[in-house]
């Protein structure tokens, strides 16, 4: 089949919202099926979007003209943030050309749309265009959902039409409990059991581990790699006291980081070559948690958001699990053990077979 991705896949900032879209894709290609993606606004309004959110992010405006050291600062600031955006998208934009990026229209005159995965029928979210990855504008079409999370929205925040929407897709397959609820209420074709998000739908066996992009980057010899969109002051001296300790560099991937030594802009699909080669890794997102198990060497994982701990305890991996508030001893204590690669792997191998079965079966109208 001729199969239409909608996802989200064009953030310049996020590793994993590519990582999962590409996964899907290569996941779907293994069934035979020829796949494209759903652009959802052109290039240049992406990195236009991500610049607005530099200049809020600055807070320049907030400062009064007559504070001109003050504004040129946040001013600084800004530009800087735009400047890296430009730096990311460059890469990005290569990564987008693996995934046949094609228009609504063109999408129309495929077989099915397949939605999925992440959060992106999640109304709370927002940098989420609803109507569009609901597809409203797709009529007269097969609609399907996988690994599909609607977050932590309830059933409750969808108007009557919005439900009845989500009621026309073929099948349902949903990434978390919360979102198999709200599906069950909007008296959708849904699967009873959950579905596994498609980066280990994939498998760690097919990621590959060799440095994929020509960007050049000369890595530090031994280093501690960062993933997190948020670190509190304490959290950065610990960091920072750690690797001091252990003769590590710090080094941030995508996400710029101050407390880092370098920040690397390259092809979400290096992250399981940097994983690998990292002494070890501190991760506070749920794809950084995911590549954390199933590459790094050594792993200290913050629960941010409860989809991050639920998979981690799905996996057996708690051990890797830290606080929020950690101190010097909580890092160093996770950081302690090699990561049991073959007790994750068995884990993770169990919930894709399962989810790849249910795949096949949905696509197949026989599940």
């Amino acid at each position: 089949m001729k199969i239409a991705v909608v996802t989200v896949y064009d953030s310049i900032v996020n590793f994993g919202s590519f990582l999962q879209a590409y996964a899907l894709k290569k996941s779907l290609e293994d069934l035979g099926h020829e796949v494209y993606f759903v652009e959802r606004m052109a290039t240049e309004d992406i990195v236009g979007r991500f610049n607005k959110i530099a200049l809020a992010n600055s807070k320049v405006k907030e400062v009064p003209f007559w504070n001109l050291p003050r504004k040129y600062s946040r001013y600084k600031r800004y530009k800087r943030a735009c400047t890296i955006n430009n730096e990311r998208l460059a890469v990005s934009v290569k990564d987008w050309e693996l995934l046949n990026v094609i228009s609504k229209e063109e999408a129309l005159n495929c077989d099915c749309i397949i939605c999925g995965s992440d959060e992106i029928w999640n109304k709370n979210n927002k940098d989420i265009d609803f109507d569009f990855y609901t597809c409203r504008w797709a009529k007269n079409i097969q609609k399907y959902a996988y690994a599909i999370s609607s977050g932590d929205m309830k059933f409750e925040q969808l108007d009557s039409d919005e439900a009845e929407w989500l009621s026309t897709f073929e099948y349902c397959l949903a990434r978390d409990e919360n979102t198999l609820e709200v599906l069950k209420q909007s008296k959708g074709n849904v699967w009873d059991n959950i579905v596994c998000d498609p980066t280990i739908l994939y498998g760690s066996k097919n990621f590959k581990t060799e440095k994929h992009s020509s960007e050049k980057y000369d890595l530090p010899e031994r280093y501690m790699l960062v993933y997190s969109y948020v670190y509190t002051a304490k959290q950065k001296q610990m960091l920072r006291e750690y690797a001091k300790k252990n003769d590590l560099k710090i080094v941030s991937v995508s996400l710029d980081a101050d407390f880092a030594d370098m920040t690397i802009f390259t092809s979400a699909l290096d992250f399981p070559y940097l994983m690998k080669k990292a002494e070890c890794a501190y991760v506070a997102t749920f794809h950084g948690c995911i590549f954390g198990m199933m590459y790094a060497k050594k792993l200290a994982i913050v629960p941010r958001l409860p989809k991050i701990e639920s998979i981690v305890r799905v996996c057996g991996a708690e051990k890797y699990l830290i606080k929020e508030d950690f101190s010097s001893d909580d890092l160093a204590a996770t950081l302690e053990s090699e990561v049991n690669h073959t007790t994750i792997d068995d884990k993770l191998e169990a919930i894709k077979e399962k989810s790849q079965d249910a795949l096949a079966k949905m696509l197949q109208q026989n599940i």
